[in-house]
């Protein structure tokens, strides 16, 4: 007949027959294997409530200690306690320690609770307080997004290699999916800290990527909508193909399905670093509710002597160079940058950005640009008040070049994206009152402002609404399949398609000189991916074709926000050259009235002045991608490596690029 264990263990609830011998000869294995079921670990705690709790125990052979309050059980073992899982070849329970000690041959011990899906060699585990002690470790960081039309669009294959609404920079996927492996891992609740560790985010064997590094920590951060973990490493190295290493520092990453910042940042600005400069980006986070990142930088073209100095584009030269080439001597090659995020009760936050561009006093305010924001939800629907301060802000304004906003104090509203019941038609709307001083040329309200223009310093009260909708044209009736085969230069498979994009952008706004602009403006074009890329050359082409036109009532007093015509077209290509390299260009054109000189970059079509220009060169590979990004238009431009479910290769994380304006609305 089978073992009864004590009260605190359930018996299966099937009776099971054995013969003897059979029980005999278990009973001799066990008491042969006694001393290697014993805790061995200091690190694992002792004690812990079950009271009110069961566990019920599973096997072939149970037995029980009754003076030590210890029971043993082998053969298909499997212990429930709570929502933890435990399978094993040989459990030894302590019932007074709460200490569970497991071991596998020639399978694995097994883990499984909501957060954690572990398995290794050997287990000692407090079972009432959740912590242990697993050996030749291996599991998964598993972070993806909950949103189900996000999982439908990575399901569809990559977007489009440009946000047409953001004209330039081009639009990364994130996930949050890791392997690992370990020599031994320490557990609790809250995550779990290894030695020796070696993660890969490639879903197939030989990986070809990893990162191994001597220890390495994560960390489950609470609250919030989504899943989210905290990921410390020493220093290690990238592996790629088993062969090329590449060193790696120690680093800090969030793996979510947000973006998240590469440690390195190798980039190119004209207007405030004097050019090529390199980015080292230190990551902290002393608490659950603080993250802070300081950047220094090195201005290497500036410091070899041959920096730029430049402007940038601007309408009637309203920025203030904040590179001051070689004068402030070798402190002007370097520069710093700080983002600083804390995170409130209630879904509330605080995001503070600072960067100085040369750490001599000399002209220290010329140099310095900042921005601070406090957003608190409105209701659940992701609705959503800032409250914002900048000071000397740099904005990219189309056709009228590079702009600068001197001071920005303001409260603004911004609606998440909604649909309109089953129609497909989404949109969002923002309202807000800033009190801006920005370079203008309204007479009256003008005096001298920290750009080499006349700023005039006045209220806007601004609405905005936002409507659009896409029609699929052509979609085969069978996505791609996420095998090996397709997926040798992507992270997901490529599904060949065409779309038609239709939206219309109302803006209207109001300024306390009395100056009013109301823009009413519909665009409408097409996207569309042809090939798998899977082939080794030319099986893979992403364009996209868009005209806009509309209504334009009034002008704003500032340069900034200032729209010089509402017609005009973007387009853009990405192609496959040969196995994983592709390359593209993005440009954007918009019609002005002649005559008004309102074209500051010296390429036109016609009436059609050049707003925009993207050159992209990219390496990509399943787990990994290089792409090198210039605009000669921004005068900017970023090196960016990209590591799938690290979230690595969002630009807006490591490089900040210039928040743009289109149509007067400032987008970031």
């Amino acid at each position: 007949m089978p073992y009864t264990p004590p009260p605190l263990v359930q018996a299966p609830a099937a009776e099971v027959q054995y013969q003897p011998v059979q029980a005999d000869s278990l009973r001799r294995e066990a008491q042969a294997g006694a001393d290697a079921l014993l805790p061995q670990d200091p690190d694992v705690p002792k004690g812990g409530s079950v009271v009110g709790d069961k566990v019920k125990l599973d096997a072939d052979f149970q037995d029980y200690d009754q003076d030590k309050q210890v029971f043993t059980a082998r053969g298909n073992v499997r212990m429930e306690f709570q929502d933890s899982v435990l399978t094993a070849d040989e459990l030894q329970v302590d019932m007074k320690t709460r200490i569970a000690v497991a071991l596998s041959a020639p399978n694995l011990v097994r883990l499984q609770r909501p957060e954690q899906q572990v398995e290794g060699s050997r287990l000692e585990y407090n079972f009432a307080k959740k912590e242990g002690v697993l050996f030749d470790a291996r599991g998964l960081v598993n972070i993806k997004a909950d949103d189900p039309e996000v999982k439908k669009a990575r399901a569809q294959g990559q977007p489009s290699i440009f946000d047409a609404a953001n004209s330039g920079a081009p639009t990364i996927q994130r996930g949050g999916l890791l392997r690992y492996t370990a020599r031994r891992i320490y557990f609790t609740p809250k995550g779990w800290r290894g030695e020796d560790v070696r993660f890969t985010n490639d879903p197939f064997d030989p990986p070809e990527l990893e990162i191994k590094t001597s220890r390495a920590e994560v960390t489950n951060i609470p609250g919030g909508k989504k899943k989210q973990q905290k990921l410390v490493t020493d220093p290690g190295v990238l592996v790629f193909d088993q062969s090329t290493t590449l060193p790696l520092p120690p680093f800090v990453s969030t793996i979510s399905d947000q973006e998240d910042a590469n440690p390195i940042t190798v980039g190119y600005d004209a207007i405030d670093k004097g050019g090529l400069f390199y980015q080292y980006n230190f990551i902290t986070e002393p608490n659950d509710n603080t993250t802070l990142r300081i950047s220094p930088q090195f201005y290497l073209q500036r410091a070899l002597g041959f920096g730029v100095t430049s402007n940038g584009y601007s309408f009637n030269n309203v920025v203030q160079n904040a590179s001051p080439g070689v004068e402030g001597g070798f402190l002007n090659d370097f520069g710093v940058e700080g983002k600083l995020n804390l995170r409130h009760e209630g879904g509330q936050s605080t995001n503070v950005f600072a960067s100085l561009s040369g750490l001599s006093f000399e002209d220290f305010t010329s140099r310095i640009r900042a921005r601070a924001e406090h957003r608190i939800p409105v209701g659940n629907g992701g609705d959503t008040l800032s409250f914002n301060y900048a000071y000397r802000e740099l904005l990219f304004n189309g056709v009228l070049g590079a702009q600068q906003v001197s001071q920005d104090v303001g409260v603004n509203f911004y609606s998440a994206f909604k649909v309109l019941g089953n129609t497909g038609i989404f949109f969002t709307y923002q309202g807000g009152i800033n009190y801006l001083q920005a370079p203008s040329d309204q007479v009256g309200f003008l005096a001298p402002g920290p750009s080499n223009q006349n700023e005039a310093s006045l209220a806007r009260y601004q609405l905005v609404a936002y409507l659009g909708k896409e029609f699929t044209l052509y979609r085969p009736p069978q996505d791609t399949p996420a095998t090996r085969e397709f997926l040798r230069f992507t992270p997901s498979p490529i599904t060949p398609s065409l779309k038609l994009v239709t939206s219309v952008l109302l803006n209207g706004a109001l300024y306390s000189s009395g100056n009013s602009q109301g823009v009413v403006q519909g665009r409408v074009g097409i996207e569309g991916t042809v090939g798998q890329f899977a082939k080794d050359a030319f099986d893979y082409t992403n364009f996209n074709l868009a005209y806009f036109n509309g209504v334009l009532g009034g002008q704003s007093p500032f340069y900034f926000d200032r729209v010089p015509g509402v017609e005009g077209f973007s387009a853009g290509i990405l192609q496959q050259i040969y196995g994983p390299f592709r390359a593209g260009v993005q440009v954007v054109f918009n019609r002005v009235p002649q005559g008004q000189g309102l074209c500051s970059i010296p390429v036109s079509i016609g009436d059609f002045c050049e707003a925009d220009r993207w050159y992209t060169l990219r390496y990509d590979r399943r787990t990994y991608g290089i792409s090198l990004n210039y605009s000669p238009v921004q005068q900017f431009g970023f090196l960016q490596l990209r590591v799938d479910d690290f979230n690595w290769g969002t630009a807006g994380s490591t490089t900040r690029i210039t928040p743009q304006v289109q149509a007067g609305v400032t987008r970031r």
